[in-house]
């Protein structure tokens, strides 16, 4: 049974193995050598206990305890992380983590203004959350499409 709840720094080895395994399936392959080990290190463990003390909110999907999605908000604005493991892909879980994600956003004082910084192949997900893409950039060589979303 699939279940969304609130991350807590014991889920932390689990998130960080996730995000670093799909940024290095689905993301890396874009970047420069350099910008590669830059993104999967600023995913390790030191940098998310770093984030979970910060102003960074994390909740998790979880099917029968496994840890199979995460999404993470930077001061309830930015979408900072959104990751679903590749045999969960297509089943809604990303579209029900940012909602949780969204609402506590929301709740906590947003007027629904968001942004994201969307790697290439992810772009079409958040079009589909009503997101709006800005021209790619590249940043110490890892390429990303600046996003934005306006709640009505």
């Amino acid at each position: 049974m699939l279940t969304i709840r609130r991350a807590d720094r014991a889920d932390i080895p689990n998130i960080v193995r996730l995000t670093t395994s799909l940024a290095e399936r689905f993301i890396t392959r874009d970047c420069t050598q350099e910008g590669a080990l830059n993104l999967v290190d600023s995913m390790n463990e030191s940098q998310t206990h770093e984030r979970f003390a910060g102003a960074y909110r994390y909740f998790v999907a979880c099917d029968d305890g496994e840890i199979v999605g995460v999404v993470a908000t930077q001061e309830d604005r930015h979408l900072y992380h959104l990751f679903v493991a590749e045999r969960y892909h297509r089943r809604g879980i990303g579209r029900d983590l940012w909602q949780i994600a969204r609402q506590a956003c929301i709740t906590n004082g947003n007027r629904g203004h968001f942004t994201v910084n969307s790697s290439r192949g992810s772009r079409g997900v958040y079009e589909s959350f009503g997101f709006v893409a800005q021209p790619e950039v590249v940043v110490n060589g890892v390429p990303f499409v600046p996003m934005s979303l306006t709640l009505d």
